[in-house]
């Protein structure tokens, strides 16, 4: 089956508009890198963390010494997926953890699922993405929008989209327009719309109720699967 290498987080920063330069901007936020390396549990591997459109050339190379694989095998598959855009009234900072569920004999041979760090993926792989929200600021962030690309061979799992005191809202032209999940359509054969299905929902927004405090941390997740 397929195979595809994955950095197993991801992590961005987003400054506010009165903190925003022209530097790689988004409207009205700029985005920075964060540190290469960081260890997210002290059971996990080094969690790979790269700039949002870090080229794939770099990321290849640094794949290829941290898991010392050959330089073309990042190639295959989702090898870089796109880093949450988060936008609100000031300061946010992003990360994204990615997990794959894995089936668990123990001792006595009875087996159980469970969640660990995923750096490879395989087909019919169930990965949970989970996205941290964090406030570095000094003061409350109002009108936290997150939104999330699904990466290319990764496809939704329907209803696994979840976050505290959020809306959940789904795209399936490329994240031109959104709406409540089951009520997003394509066009059909004959250019008829239809109901879009989740394995063809291309972005996942989250828009949070309430104001995200100082140091406050938000986790969203969703599964999907890759094929």
């Amino acid at each position: 089956g397929r195979t595809a290498v994955f950095p197993l987080a991801t992590r961005s920063q987003f400054r506010g508009p009165a903190e925003s330069d022209n530097s790689r901007s988004l409207p009205g936020f700029s985005l920075a890198a964060g540190p290469a390396l960081k260890h997210s549990h002290p059971a996990m591997k080094p969690a790979l963390v790269l700039p949002s459109g870090a080229p794939g050339h770099c990321l290849a190379a640094v794949l290829s010494l941290l898991l010392g694989i050959p330089g073309q095998a990042q190639q295959v598959g989702p090898a870089e997926p796109a880093a949450p855009v988060a936008t609100g009234s000031g300061p946010l900072e992003t990360e994204v953890l990615i997990q794959r569920l894995e089936s668990v004999e123990d001792e006595s041979g009875r087996r159980s699922w469970r969640f660990e760090p995923a750096d490879r993926l395989t087909s019919g792989d169930e990965v949970q993405f989970t996205i941290r929200v964090r406030n570095p600021g000094t003061e409350p962030v109002t009108d936290v929008v997150v939104t999330k690309s699904m990466p290319v061979g990764l496809h939704y799992i329907g209803g696994s989209a979840v976050g505290p005191a959020s809306a959940v809202e789904v795209s399936a032209d490329g994240g031109a327009s959104f709406g409540p999940p089951g009520e997003v359509k394509v066009t059909g054969p004959g250019r008829r719309p239809r109901r879009a299905q989740p394995t063809e929902y291309s972005h996942l927004r989250w828009t949070l109720s309430r104001p995200l405090a100082p140091g406050a941390t938000a986790l969203l997740r969703f599964r999907a699967r890759f094929t």
